[in-house]
């Protein structure tokens, strides 16, 4: 199963319905260089039970369901209903964070079929048929080179595996360092902060492999 991020360029907020319209994907080369074709999309048994999560977090209750899902062009649209109010109280965070903009992205996750997949002339892969099997509410995309610098180091890696692999010393905190990477504005910016990462003193010693990529 693969997951993608999509940052809401247009939404619909029904504040007394608690309802909001997203763009759930798009045919937009994405940051791994993948394209989504609209109309591959299968979503019949994912409306069978439409649940809304939070973080792709299958063991907390959903905060809503969709309603509906369809393709507008060469955008896949889908309208949320958030639980009630009182209901769920993640679900009262999410909408109310929503609402006033500060979360601005929905992830995702499928499972493409692998007779409709071809290279494209992105470097990356058209998918033409894809069942959906989840849609959840994340507080930021992912952030394209680091996600590409960890993907270079096995794509599983978390962030504290990723240091004790390729920095010996460092005065940064794993932690620190995620939140850095997914604050950053764009691509030059994300080099920015890992440089300042991984390169904090005199004393860090990181690999040639992680050097190269910063160097990019």
């Amino acid at each position: 199963m693969k997951t993608k991020q999509y940052t809401i360029e247009n939404k619909s907020v029904d504040d007394s319905e608690r309802e909001i319209t997203f763009i759930v994907s798009t045919e937009d080369v994405d940051r791994d260089k993948d394209i989504l074709k609209v109309d591959g999309w299968i979503t019949k048994d994912f409306m069978k039970n439409p649940v809304f999560l939070l973080f792709h977090n299958t063991g907390q209750f959903p905060i809503g369901r969709f309603n509906k899902i369809w393709a507008d062009g060469k955008k896949l649209m889908g309208k949320a209903t958030f639980a009630d109010l009182g209901t769920n109280p993640n679900a009262d965070i999410a909408f109310e964070l929503y609402k006033q903009g500060i979360m601005n992205a929905v992830s995702v996750s499928f499972v493409p079929d692998k007779d409709f997949v071809e290279e494209n002339k992105y470097g990356g892969l058209t998918f033409s048929k894809q069942t959906l099997m989840e849609i959840s509410g994340v507080p930021v995309p992912a952030n394209p080179k680091a996600l590409a610098v960890i993907k270079e180091f096995g794509k599983d890696k978390n962030i504290e595996d990723f240091y004790l692999d390729n920095v010996e010393t460092s005065t940064a905190e794993p932690d620190e360092a995620k939140t850095e990477l997914d604050e950053a504005k764009d691509d030059e910016d994300v080099i920015e902060r890992l440089k300042e990462i991984f390169v904090v003193s005199e004393e860090v010693k990181i690999t040639d492999k992680l050097k190269n990529i910063l160097k990019r």
